[in-house]
């Protein structure tokens, strides 16, 4: 099987910038990513 040079060694996780490395706590970070850039979208309107 080929390794996959996107996803962190043994795991089914992107590379990301944040280096988690959990499927679950990197979900729950990008969501708390998401609702910060929304909110500061919203305050420029």
């Amino acid at each position: 099987m080929m390794k996959d040079p996107y996803l962190y060694p043994n795991s089914d996780v992107l590379k990301n910038l944040t280096g988690v490395r959990d499927s679950e706590e990197l979900k729950n970070v990008e969501a708390d990513y998401t609702l910060l850039r929304l909110s500061e979208i919203a305050e420029d309107e």
